[in-house]
């Protein structure tokens, strides 16, 4: 009930941060046109450049923003600037009808009145390229994190990782069952787009239960929760890691109608997860990746491969376990436990699942498709 509470909390904070920030802009467009009614461009900023950075974020007409972000570059730049022009003309004209009302009921335009109602109503040709410089701006920098994702993106821009620093994460990886068998019928280019729509609809997920999807490896995503901050932080996040893998079964067997229709089956995924020590760290030159080093993913890697021996859709480590009580609906069966390679102590496992909905089925495919064993000491995140 509590994170219930605080979920609502942040995401009426986050629609509040919108119109705050679009309050920004109008200041900044105030100052620079050097008038004395800043306040006047506040309140229409509030209005365009909020509704235009929450479609931006995905807030506002989800659907639209999700289908822009799936097409290429140029449909997704044209696309947008086609979406904020809209959204801007409208909300304008909200924003003045709103002032106009405003006025006839407290008189808050005295000195402002002779610029008469088109004033108020119909977008101003400056404010447009206004707007639009600064949502091409955003527009680019939200791409930018899309395509290396957010939490690589911020770190970038900050350089946190510019020094190596130790961290506890959780970590998910997720791949597709059968992969191999897939690939060879579908080929190089359907089985690219296969993978695609498989990795596209685990965003939704990630995103809703505040993961960063650190790497695409093959047909695997790497997944991650950082948990440094406490036990009550390593206890939410677990949490949001266990619905999050559930949540990604869930949306991939919802597509499965889809994926029949255009490739004919229905795609099965498979996740593992570990809880360790990483040192993270900003590697490159010419390309700047953020890594993680250590034993941890390592164990995580070999952790995969055995899910497929033993033929279960969701494995963890007792360590997941270890961190928080297990979500309300989900259930864990010991599977015991189970030497790994290049380790000289036995990993304890489970499979956990969701008894109150349909099972998954359990992922199986060829012994050629078996994960070499090998030893994987950075997996650097994009």
């Amino acid at each position: 009930m509590r994170e219930a509470t605080t979920q609502r909390l942040r995401s009426a904070l986050g629609w509040l941060g919108f119109p705050l920030a679009g309050m920004l802009c109008g200041l900044i467009f105030g100052i620079l046109e050097g008038k004395d009614d800043t306040w006047i461009a506040m309140v229409y900023g509030a209005g365009v450049g909020g509704v235009m950075i929450a479609f931006a974020m995905g807030r506002l007409f989800p659907k639209v923003s999700r289908w822009l972000r799936a097409q290429a570059a140029p449909i997704y730049v044209g696309g947008t600037m086609l979406v904020w022009s809209a959204l801007s003309f409208v909300s304008y004209a909200v924003m003045g009808l709103l002032l106009m009302v405003a006025d006839q009921w407290f008189g808050i335009l005295a000195g402002h009145q002779d610029h008469g109602p088109v004033m108020w109503l119909v977008l101003r040709f400056d404010v447009l390229l206004f707007s639009m410089g600064v949502s091409a701006v955003g527009g680019l920098l939200f791409r930018i994190r899309d395509l290396i994702g957010t939490r690589v993106f911020l770190a970038l821009l900050v350089g946190r990782y510019h020094r190596p620093t130790r961290e506890e994460r959780i970590f998910l990886l997720v791949d597709v069952a059968g992969w191999t068998s897939t690939a060879e019928r579908l080929g190089e280019l359907g089985a690219t787009d296969y993978l695609g729509q498989i990795l596209f609809t685990m965003g939704s997920p990630v995103r809703r239960n505040r993961g960063a999807i650190d790497r695409y490896v093959g047909d695997q995503a790497i997944i991650s929760w950082n948990i440094s901050c406490g036990a009550r932080q390593a206890a939410r996040q677990a949490a949001r890691a266990i619905t999050c893998t559930f949540d990604i079964l869930e949306a991939v067997e919802r597509a499965g109608p889809d994926f029949i229709r255009r490739f004919g089956e229905a795609p099965r995924v498979r996740a593992v997860m570990h809880v360790g020590t990483v040192v993270v760290a900003e590697l490159g030159d010419a390309k700047h990746e953020i890594a993680f080093i250590g034993d941890t993913m390592n164990t995580a890697a070999r952790l995969e491969g055995l899910a497929k021996t033993l033929k279960v859709p969701v494995l963890v480590s007792e360590a997941v376990l270890a961190l928080a009580p297990l979500p309300a609906g989900v259930d864990s069966r010991s599977l015991g436990a189970h030497m790994l390679r290049g380790r000289t102590e036995t990993v304890d496992v489970y499979e956990l699942s969701r008894p109150a909905q349909r099972p998954a089925r359990a992922p199986t495919e060829p012994p050629a498709r078996a994960v070499p064993q090998l030893a994987v000491d950075v997996t650097p995140a994009e």
